[in-house]
């Protein structure tokens, strides 16, 4: 297979990752793409019938490592959203958040 056909198979597999963590991931890629080609659109995740922004690039971050086995799933404790790695490690959304604006 050329490299590009490689690169594309992996951009699927990493977006696929998505429906794993968010109740309306497939909305959530469209916008993500929308967002890539600098349309101006609000990422808002659903998770338990929770709510919340994310920017595109935590919403990458976490696909990219649900895609890799890193994280486990997001979680939602009374309108708290908790990010579970495969550690079993529990991480607020806004730490997560912090952390990947500081990267």
């Amino acid at each position: 297979m050329s490299s590009r056909v490689n690169k594309a198979l992996m951009k699927a597999r990493r977006a696929l990752a998505s429906r794993y963590l968010f109740d309306n991931w497939f909305s959530l890629l469209i916008k993500y793409a929308l967002i890539r080609l600098d349309f101006n659109a609000k990422l808002m995740a659903k998770v338990n019938g929770c709510a919340f922004e994310l920017g595109p690039e935590v919403f990458g971050c976490l696909v990219n490592r649900a895609s890799r086995g890193l994280i486990k799933l997001i979680r939602c404790d009374d309108c708290d959203m908790f990010v579970i790695y495969t550690n079993e490690i529990q991480v607020p959304i806004e730490e997560f958040e912090k952390v990947m604006h500081m990267l």
